[in-house]
């Protein structure tokens, strides 16, 4: 058997020769693959103890004949490159699922499914909490820390991690466009894009609290859109 495989072979050695360089190509393409997938980024995102609540206020407006509201979202995260390469954080989604009736097709969309804010918006104000005599000053993720004017390095090497503070709030809405309240909290999904177009997700439970309370760590949350809506209509 064994030498009729070596005879044909050698009657052969121009297919074989071929053949050991297509094999060759073909493992060698797999490899580079594999390495690839294997030397990528892998972001684990983490909740703080900190400012993590979310505040639905009526804006005072109606929409056929439902109060208008907004809703304002505070995370504070801690975002860990656990991966086999270096990347930086491109940007931050939440989604939340909303209260809409069972099987009506808004449900289908916002409660089976989940609702994205898509950018996260620029708070007014920092994010701080009274220690004695003194405060703590929770730094901003994707924007600069007016109090300490600094801001956080997202360039994420490999075991490297940065915690921050986002912050959302939504369009004018009215209805059940709103967090669905499950026990004074509500689940939210946090999607960190990278730099490469990878994603990270992780669903995270938070609490709801009033605007009064909300305020007490940022003084004009929940205020973002409604001023720069101001701001417009005076020009």
């Amino acid at each position: 058997m064994l030498q009729s495989i070596i005879e044909w072979a050698n009657a052969n050695s121009g297919f074989v020769t071929l053949l050991v360089f297509v094999v060759s190509l073909v493992l060698g393409w797999a490899s580079g693959i594999f390495q690839a997938l294997r030397n990528r980024p892998r972001f684990e995102i983490e909740k703080l103890e900190g400012p993590n609540f979310y505040s639905v206020h009526d804006t005072g407006r109606e929409y056929n004949g439902y109060s208008a509201h907004r809703t304002a979202i505070a995370l504070y995260l801690s975002v860990t490159n656990v991966g086999s390469a270096p990347s930086a954080i491109k940007s931050v989604s939440v989604a939340f699922r909303c209260d809409f009736r069972a099987f009506s097709w808004k449900w289908f969309q916002h409660t089976l499914l989940w609702h994205w804010l898509e950018h996260p918006t620029v708070a007014l104000e920092d994010f701080r909490t009274e220690i004695g005599d003194k405060a703590k000053v929770y730094p901003f993720l994707l924007q600069g820390t007016s109090s300490t004017l600094s801001t956080a390095d997202t360039y994420l090497r490999v075991g490297k991690s940065v915690n921050g503070v986002v912050y959302f709030e939504q369009g004018e809405a009215w209805g059940k466009f709103r967090p669905r309240d499950q026990n004074g909290e509500a689940k939210m999904k946090v999607r960190i894009e990278d730099a490469f177009g990878g994603t990270h997700t992780k669903v995270l439970k938070v609490p709801k609290v009033a605007l009064s309370e909300a305020q007490k760590w940022s003084s004009d949350f929940g205020r973002t859109l409604e001023t720069l809506s101001q701001d417009g209509d005076s020009t």
